[in-house]
């Protein structure tokens, strides 16, 4: 199954970018015949594979697009629900490639249905899913790009912490190493110099996981002893030990998607299907964390908005960030005050553009939008205002009750 969903990387797809009037005539039909229906993105597929797979789409009412022009192509599946839940009488009526191929196509959409999730660690669990988790930003460093500095002493750092604990933070994020474009790294020492007091003082006094937002295997298993919970990587798994650490600790990991390294990402990224290669990486990387001893359900996965990606590249995963349910993993999104916002808020006027230090209101607008398209963690400096605007965000999205007094 595992070889199957990298080598075919099966994405469940939202109409929604395509013709608006053809997704609204086709889903009055849809809604007719009361089906769900689901588009998917395959990619790799020979002749052979396409032809069968063409087959049996047609046979089971369903549809499948794009050419087979000899070598590996991509191709969209679009098929209903009722369909895919005939898929086991269907396979033992196929074989070869295909039957892998349908697998593959049943696996992802049953981990795109799922919503609820839950993780342990060590002083606990953590349940993502009915209400958005809040994670507060935490940069015990001189030089990040927002509030370098200003938590930079140990009693900064730990009173505003507590100050996000008093808001509604459910995780405190601390990083001791500031990745900004054109930041310069720090040694190892010097990074657990700063950030090893704070989360050894913090630990004694909440309940709220903890997670080190590192990149290094060393600082993070001296996090995890002094109290941390969790590990935030940013580099995807770049230290070939990260994911050792993580799964002799039992702690659950962020992975996240990067092009290049930290502080080395490229100034003009380029992506031929950028949705498609973030999610083979990711995909990558946790069977790298599996295959390293990780809980499959301590995974959370980051498409990684700003990191080796332009401005236009982020908005668009934005967008698209629903696509990354098919990995069945809890998806956690960091938008907060990043460069790219200010190029939505370009004025027209002639003012002057806001820098990253004056974009919460457009933050507010991408963590609103990350919670919309499936995001269940939203990684954010602005605790107090972020839980506000996720609160409602829960309410119109998952709460049942408005939904069972209303009337049509």
């Amino acid at each position: 199954m595992v070889d199957a969903l990298t080598r075919y990387n099966p994405r469940v797809l939202d109409v929604s970018p395509y013709d608006p009037r053809k997704v609204e005539k086709e889903l009055h039909r849809r809604h007719a015949e009361g089906r769900t229906h689901y588009t998917l993105s395959l990619e790799g597929l020979n002749g052979t594979d396409h032809g069968l797979l063409r087959e049996w789409a047609s046979s089971a009412g369903g549809r499948l697009s794009g050419a087979a022009n000899g070598g590996p192509c991509s191709a969209l599946l679009s098929i209903n629900g009722e369909a895919l839940s005939r898929l086991p009488s269907n396979l033992r009526r196929t074989g070869g490639d295909l039957e892998s191929i349908l697998d593959a196509v049943g696996e992802t959409v049953s981990r795109y249905q799922k919503r609820s999730f839950y993780l342990t660690h060590n002083k606990g669990h953590l349940r993502l899913g009915q209400r958005t988790c809040v994670m507060g930003i935490l940069n015990v460093t001189p030089d990040s790009f927002y509030d370098g500095g200003r938590h930079y002493k140990p009693e900064k750092a730990l009173a505003h912490a507590f100050r996000m604990i008093e808001e509604g933070a459910g995780i405190i994020d601390i990083g001791g190493v500031s990745t900004r474009p054109g930041s310069q790294a720090v040694s190892q020492e010097e990074e657990l110099r700063r950030v090893i007091p704070v989360i050894e003082e913090l630990s004694r006094h909440t309940k709220v996981p903890i997670s080190v937002d590192t990149y290094r295997a060393g600082v993070a298993e001296k996090a995890l002893e002094a109290g941390a919970q969790i590990v935030n990587d940013i580099s995807g798994l770049g230290d070939k030990d990260m994911a050792r650490v993580a799964a002799s600790s039992g702690a659950p990991i962020v992975i996240m998607h990067i092009k290049g390294k930290p502080h080395r990402m490229p100034k003009n990224p380029a992506y031929k299907n950028l949705l498609a290669e973030i999610t083979l990486f990711l995909r990558r990387k946790v069977n790298e964390a599996i295959g390293a001893g990780v809980n499959e359900s301590n995974i959370i996965i980051d498409p990684g908005i700003g990191f080796g990606k332009s401005p236009a590249q982020s908005f668009e995963v934005l967008h698209r960030l629903g696509e990354l349910r098919s990995l069945g993993l809890p998806v956690m999104v960091g938008t907060s005050h990043k460069s790219f916002i200010k190029h939505a808020l370009k004025p027209l006027d002639g003012s002057k553009t806001p820098d990253s230090t004056d974009v919460l209101y457009g933050t507010l607008a991408t963590v609103a939008l990350a919670i919309e398209k499936g995001a269940k963690i939203v990684r954010v400096h602005e605790v107090r205002e972020s839980v506000q605007a996720a609160a409602v965000c829960d309410a119109v999205i998952r709460d049942k009750k408005w939904k069972a007094s209303s009337k049509t």
